[in-house]
């Protein structure tokens, strides 16, 4: 059974795998293209992750 985390730590199931609920869309993070950060200067420093839920989120995978 898993349990809120709120330290940031890897939780592992009885046999020490990582569980992970997601799984990233994106190897990299996307930033913002040359000309939104001439329209748009706070962009710069955007990044956006994406990561879809997992269809078997509670069992652990091996990392």
């Amino acid at each position: 059974m898993r349990s809120g985390n709120f330290e940031g730590r890897i939780q592992k199931d009885f046999y020490g795998n990582a569980i992970v609920p997601f799984e990233p869309v994106t190897k990299k993070a996307e930033t913002a293209s040359e000309t939104e950060v001439e329209e748009n200067p706070r962009s710069r420093s955007a990044k956006l992750r994406a990561a879809g839920k997992r269809l078997d989120a509670g069992l652990a995978i091996k990392v």
